[in-house]
Protein backbone atom coordinates (compact mmCIF):
# COMPACT_ATOMS: atom_id res chain seq x y z
CA UNK A 1 0.00 0.00 0.00
CA UNK A 2 1.70 3.62 -1.06
CA UNK A 3 1.84 5.97 2.21
CA UNK A 4 2.34 9.20 2.55
CA UNK A 5 3.79 10.32 5.19
CA UNK A 6 2.84 13.75 6.93
CA UNK A 7 4.77 16.50 6.92
CA UNK A 8 5.05 15.72 3.06
CA UNK A 9 8.48 16.60 1.18
CA UNK A 10 6.92 17.72 -2.74
CA UNK A 11 10.66 17.54 -5.41
CA UNK A 12 9.90 19.98 -8.42
CA UNK A 13 12.68 19.42 -10.66
CA UNK A 14 13.73 22.29 -12.35
CA UNK A 15 15.92 22.51 -15.57
CA UNK A 16 16.62 26.52 -16.07
CA UNK A 17 13.22 26.72 -18.61
CA UNK A 18 9.95 28.22 -18.48
CA UNK A 19 8.60 24.83 -19.37
CA UNK A 20 9.79 22.90 -16.06
CA UNK A 21 8.46 26.07 -14.46
CA UNK A 22 4.92 25.34 -15.16
CA UNK A 23 5.17 22.44 -12.27
CA UNK A 24 5.70 24.84 -9.56
CA UNK A 25 1.86 26.07 -9.37
CA UNK A 26 0.77 22.07 -9.38
CA UNK A 27 3.34 21.30 -6.88
CA UNK A 28 1.81 24.39 -4.55
CA UNK A 29 -1.70 23.45 -5.11
CA UNK A 30 -0.67 19.84 -3.33
CA UNK A 31 1.44 20.85 -0.54
CA UNK A 32 -0.61 21.43 2.88
CA UNK A 33 0.82 22.88 6.30
CA UNK A 34 4.13 21.58 7.26
CA UNK A 35 5.12 20.46 4.02
CA UNK A 36 8.28 21.19 2.00
CA UNK A 37 8.79 21.58 -1.96
CA UNK A 38 12.10 21.62 -2.89
CA UNK A 39 13.19 22.78 -6.65
CA UNK A 40 15.80 20.51 -7.79
CA UNK A 41 17.94 21.38 -10.05
CA UNK A 42 20.59 18.62 -12.00
CA UNK A 43 23.91 19.42 -13.46
CA UNK A 44 24.32 17.31 -16.27
CA UNK A 45 27.42 15.84 -18.36
CA UNK A 46 25.42 17.70 -21.73
CA UNK A 47 25.37 20.89 -19.53
CA UNK A 48 29.11 21.17 -18.80
CA UNK A 49 29.68 20.02 -22.77
CA UNK A 50 27.66 23.21 -24.15
CA UNK A 51 30.22 25.53 -21.86
CA UNK A 52 33.71 23.75 -22.85
CA UNK A 53 34.28 25.55 -25.95
CA UNK A 54 37.45 26.82 -26.81
CA UNK A 55 38.75 29.72 -24.71
CA UNK A 56 36.41 28.96 -21.81
CA UNK A 57 37.45 28.50 -18.33
CA UNK A 58 38.49 24.90 -17.06
CA UNK A 59 36.05 22.17 -16.65
CA UNK A 60 36.59 22.16 -12.77
CA UNK A 61 35.67 25.79 -13.47
CA UNK A 62 32.88 25.07 -15.80
CA UNK A 63 31.05 23.07 -12.97
CA UNK A 64 31.51 25.60 -10.37
CA UNK A 65 29.89 27.92 -12.49
CA UNK A 66 27.43 26.23 -13.49
CA UNK A 67 26.11 25.27 -9.74
CA UNK A 68 26.41 28.72 -9.03
CA UNK A 69 24.14 29.40 -12.16
CA UNK A 70 21.58 26.97 -10.46
CA UNK A 71 21.79 27.91 -7.41
CA UNK A 72 20.77 31.15 -7.45
CA UNK A 73 18.10 30.61 -10.52
CA UNK A 74 16.41 28.20 -8.15
CA UNK A 75 16.58 30.98 -5.51
CA UNK A 76 14.99 33.58 -7.55
CA UNK A 77 12.16 31.79 -7.78
CA UNK A 78 11.88 30.09 -4.25
CA UNK A 79 11.53 33.82 -3.51
CA UNK A 80 8.80 34.70 -6.00
CA UNK A 81 6.78 31.70 -5.25
CA UNK A 82 3.21 32.33 -3.55
CA UNK A 83 3.57 29.52 -1.23
CA UNK A 84 0.29 28.43 0.82
CA UNK A 85 0.09 28.81 4.66
CA UNK A 86 2.68 26.78 6.71
CA UNK A 87 4.50 25.32 3.39
CA UNK A 88 8.28 26.49 3.32
CA UNK A 89 10.57 26.12 0.10
CA UNK A 90 14.28 24.23 -0.37
CA UNK A 91 16.72 24.48 -3.26
CA UNK A 92 19.62 21.88 -3.84
CA UNK A 93 21.92 20.74 -6.71
CA UNK A 94 23.17 18.00 -7.44
CA UNK A 95 25.34 16.48 -10.20
CA UNK A 96 25.01 13.44 -12.76
CA UNK A 97 22.18 11.95 -15.19
CA UNK A 98 18.86 14.21 -14.17
CA UNK A 99 16.58 11.21 -14.28
CA UNK A 100 18.51 8.97 -12.04
CA UNK A 101 19.56 12.10 -9.71
CA UNK A 102 15.95 13.09 -9.49
CA UNK A 103 15.07 9.60 -8.43
CA UNK A 104 18.16 9.44 -5.83
CA UNK A 105 17.62 12.59 -4.42
CA UNK A 106 13.83 12.07 -3.96
CA UNK A 107 14.82 8.61 -2.35
CA UNK A 108 17.49 10.15 -0.13
CA UNK A 109 15.32 12.82 0.72
CA UNK A 110 11.99 10.93 1.63
CA UNK A 111 10.30 12.69 -0.42
CA UNK A 112 6.53 11.63 -1.22
CA UNK A 113 5.88 13.19 -4.23
CA UNK A 114 7.84 14.38 -7.39
CA UNK A 115 5.91 17.41 -9.47
CA UNK A 116 7.54 17.88 -13.12
CA UNK A 117 6.56 18.76 -16.74
CA UNK A 118 6.92 16.72 -19.55
CA UNK A 119 7.20 19.35 -22.47
CA UNK A 120 6.80 16.84 -25.42
CA UNK A 121 9.37 16.07 -28.06
CA UNK A 122 10.49 18.83 -29.79
CA UNK A 123 9.09 21.07 -26.94
CA UNK A 124 11.74 23.61 -25.23
CA UNK A 125 13.52 21.54 -22.23
CA UNK A 126 15.59 19.05 -21.09
CA UNK A 127 12.65 17.20 -18.92
CA UNK A 128 10.94 16.51 -22.52
CA UNK A 129 8.10 13.57 -22.39
CA UNK A 130 10.28 10.42 -24.18
CA UNK A 131 13.50 11.32 -21.81
CA UNK A 132 13.46 12.65 -18.19
CA UNK A 133 10.27 12.49 -17.17
CA UNK A 134 9.37 9.25 -18.65
CA UNK A 135 12.16 7.48 -16.61
CA UNK A 136 11.05 9.17 -13.47
CA UNK A 137 8.05 8.25 -13.82
CA UNK A 138 8.73 4.60 -14.72
CA UNK A 139 11.98 3.95 -11.93
CA UNK A 140 10.53 6.15 -8.95
CA UNK A 141 8.85 4.61 -5.81
CA UNK A 142 6.88 7.10 -4.90
CA UNK A 143 3.96 8.83 -7.31
CA UNK A 144 5.12 11.40 -9.42
CA UNK A 145 2.67 13.94 -10.80
CA UNK A 146 2.94 14.66 -14.94
CA UNK A 147 1.67 18.16 -15.97
CA UNK A 148 1.83 18.53 -19.83
CA UNK A 149 3.01 21.93 -21.05
CA UNK A 150 0.77 24.09 -23.10
CA UNK A 151 2.51 26.55 -23.41
CA UNK A 152 5.36 28.79 -22.77
CA UNK A 153 3.63 31.11 -20.44
CA UNK A 154 4.21 30.08 -16.82
CA UNK A 155 1.07 29.43 -15.02
CA UNK A 156 0.83 31.94 -12.00
CA UNK A 157 -1.53 30.35 -9.91
CA UNK A 158 -3.14 26.74 -9.27
CA UNK A 159 -5.65 25.54 -11.83
CA UNK A 160 -9.08 25.42 -11.42
CA UNK A 161 -9.56 21.36 -11.11
CA UNK A 162 -13.19 19.94 -10.39
CA UNK A 163 -12.43 16.40 -10.21
CA UNK A 164 -10.44 13.23 -9.10
CA UNK A 165 -10.24 10.51 -11.88
CA UNK A 166 -9.34 6.99 -10.95
CA UNK A 167 -9.06 4.90 -14.04
CA UNK A 168 -8.88 0.70 -12.61
CA UNK A 169 -8.79 -2.20 -14.91
CA UNK A 170 -10.12 -4.89 -12.06
CA UNK A 171 -6.46 -5.42 -11.07
CA UNK A 172 -5.02 -5.34 -7.32
CA UNK A 173 -2.19 -3.17 -8.62
CA UNK A 174 -4.44 -0.77 -10.44
CA UNK A 175 -6.27 0.12 -6.89
CA UNK A 176 -2.82 1.21 -5.30
CA UNK A 177 -4.34 4.65 -6.79
CA UNK A 178 -7.43 4.49 -4.12
CA UNK A 179 -4.85 5.68 -1.05
CA UNK A 180 -3.09 8.46 -3.21
CA UNK A 181 -6.50 9.80 -4.93
CA UNK A 182 -8.25 10.16 -1.42
CA UNK A 183 -5.49 12.54 -0.25
CA UNK A 184 -5.69 14.23 -3.21
CA UNK A 185 -9.05 14.68 -3.10
CA UNK A 186 -9.29 15.62 0.61
CA UNK A 187 -6.30 18.38 -0.03
CA UNK A 188 -8.19 19.56 -2.63
CA UNK A 189 -11.71 19.04 -1.29
CA UNK A 190 -12.67 17.64 -4.87
CA UNK A 191 -14.88 14.35 -5.41
CA UNK A 192 -13.30 11.39 -6.83
CA UNK A 193 -15.03 9.69 -9.65
CA UNK A 194 -14.26 5.45 -10.30
CA UNK A 195 -14.20 4.52 -14.22
CA UNK A 196 -13.68 1.24 -15.59
CA UNK A 197 -13.64 0.74 -19.78
CA UNK A 198 -14.72 -2.53 -20.68
CA UNK A 199 -13.13 -3.40 -23.76
CA UNK A 200 -15.26 -6.17 -25.88
CA UNK A 201 -12.03 -7.12 -27.33
CA UNK A 202 -10.60 -8.16 -23.78
CA UNK A 203 -13.50 -10.88 -24.17
CA UNK A 204 -12.61 -12.00 -27.65
CA UNK A 205 -9.04 -12.61 -26.50
CA UNK A 206 -9.55 -15.18 -23.49
CA UNK A 207 -13.06 -16.64 -25.07
CA UNK A 208 -12.45 -16.58 -28.36
CA UNK A 209 -14.14 -14.83 -31.58
CA UNK A 210 -16.31 -17.43 -32.42
CA UNK A 211 -19.01 -17.53 -29.83
CA UNK A 212 -22.15 -16.86 -30.35
CA UNK A 213 -23.67 -13.31 -29.80
CA UNK A 214 -25.83 -15.05 -26.93
CA UNK A 215 -23.05 -16.52 -25.19
CA UNK A 216 -20.98 -13.43 -26.03
CA UNK A 217 -24.16 -10.94 -24.17
CA UNK A 218 -23.94 -13.46 -21.27
CA UNK A 219 -20.68 -12.88 -20.59
CA UNK A 220 -20.80 -9.20 -21.19
CA UNK A 221 -23.70 -9.48 -18.40
CA UNK A 222 -21.72 -11.37 -16.06
CA UNK A 223 -18.33 -9.17 -16.36
CA UNK A 224 -20.57 -6.56 -15.71
CA UNK A 225 -22.22 -7.59 -12.63
CA UNK A 226 -18.08 -8.29 -11.11
CA UNK A 227 -16.94 -4.92 -12.62
CA UNK A 228 -20.02 -3.16 -10.41
CA UNK A 229 -19.24 -4.92 -7.33
CA UNK A 230 -15.80 -4.09 -7.76
CA UNK A 231 -15.98 -0.67 -8.63
CA UNK A 232 -18.45 -0.24 -5.37
CA UNK A 233 -16.01 -1.77 -3.13
CA UNK A 234 -13.70 1.26 -4.38
CA UNK A 235 -16.53 4.09 -3.94
CA UNK A 236 -17.17 2.59 -0.60
CA UNK A 237 -13.39 2.42 0.88
CA UNK A 238 -12.94 6.27 -0.52
CA UNK A 239 -16.24 7.48 1.24
CA UNK A 240 -14.86 5.63 3.95
CA UNK A 241 -11.79 7.58 4.01
CA UNK A 242 -14.08 10.74 3.59
CA UNK A 243 -14.86 11.61 0.09
CA UNK A 244 -17.28 11.87 -2.10
CA UNK A 245 -17.07 9.37 -4.39
CA UNK A 246 -18.84 7.48 -7.24
CA UNK A 247 -18.56 5.23 -10.26
CA UNK A 248 -18.75 4.43 -13.64
CA UNK A 249 -18.47 2.05 -16.53
CA UNK A 250 -17.24 3.00 -19.98
CA UNK A 251 -16.88 0.80 -23.10
CA UNK A 252 -15.21 0.76 -26.21
CA UNK A 253 -12.95 -0.64 -28.23
CA UNK A 254 -9.97 0.42 -26.38
CA UNK A 255 -9.44 1.92 -22.53
CA UNK A 256 -6.89 4.57 -23.61
CA UNK A 257 -9.01 6.24 -26.09
CA UNK A 258 -12.37 5.84 -23.55
CA UNK A 259 -10.66 7.13 -21.22
CA UNK A 260 -8.68 10.18 -22.96
CA UNK A 261 -12.51 11.23 -24.39
CA UNK A 262 -13.65 11.70 -20.42
CA UNK A 263 -10.91 13.04 -19.20
CA UNK A 264 -11.37 17.34 -19.58
CA UNK A 265 -9.17 20.26 -18.10
CA UNK A 266 -10.29 20.32 -14.61
CA UNK A 267 -9.31 16.58 -13.90
CA UNK A 268 -6.92 15.20 -11.90
CA UNK A 269 -6.32 11.65 -13.52
CA UNK A 270 -4.68 9.27 -10.90
CA UNK A 271 -3.72 5.62 -12.00
CA UNK A 272 -1.70 3.02 -11.69
CA UNK A 273 2.05 2.98 -13.76
CA UNK A 274 0.99 -0.42 -13.94
CA UNK A 275 -2.20 -3.18 -14.19
CA UNK A 276 -2.98 -6.50 -15.21
CA UNK A 277 0.01 -8.73 -14.93
CA UNK A 278 1.89 -5.62 -14.87
CA UNK A 279 2.11 -5.26 -18.64
CA UNK A 280 -1.65 -4.96 -19.59
CA UNK A 281 -3.69 -1.73 -20.25
CA UNK A 282 -2.47 0.88 -17.31
CA UNK A 283 1.22 0.39 -18.68
CA UNK A 284 3.17 3.51 -18.83
CA UNK A 285 4.04 3.04 -22.51
CA UNK A 286 0.26 3.21 -23.18
CA UNK A 287 -2.93 4.86 -21.35
CA UNK A 288 -0.84 7.28 -19.22
CA UNK A 289 1.50 8.22 -21.82
CA UNK A 290 -1.52 8.82 -24.15
CA UNK A 291 -3.13 10.59 -21.23
CA UNK A 292 -0.09 12.86 -20.64
CA UNK A 293 0.73 13.33 -24.07
CA UNK A 294 -2.95 14.64 -24.52
CA UNK A 295 -2.45 17.31 -21.97
CA UNK A 296 -5.34 17.73 -20.82
CA UNK A 297 -4.88 17.40 -17.14
CA UNK A 298 -2.43 16.62 -14.57
CA UNK A 299 -1.62 12.95 -14.02
CA UNK A 300 -0.30 11.30 -11.24
CA UNK A 301 1.41 7.71 -11.77
CA UNK A 302 1.74 5.52 -8.18
CA UNK A 303 3.98 2.76 -7.98
CA UNK A 304 2.58 -0.12 -8.48
CA UNK A 305 5.21 -2.68 -8.13
CA UNK A 306 7.01 -3.20 -4.90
Amino acid sequence: MTTWPTPRRIIVPIDISTASEQAIPFATMLAGPGDEIVLLHVVTAPDRMRMGRPGQPAVEHIHEQLYDAGAVYLRGLADEMPLPEGVTVGTRVVDGPAADQIVAYAKGANASLIVMTTAGRGAAGRLAFGSVADQVARTAAIPVVLVRLRDRNLLTAPPHLERVLVPLDGSDRATRALEPAAKVAKQLNLPVTVMYVMEISDLSAVYGTTLSPSVMTELVRDEDEAVRESLNQAAESLKAAGVRASWKILSGGWAGQEIEDEVTPSDFVVMASHGRGGVRRWLFGSVAERLVRAGRSPVMLVPSID
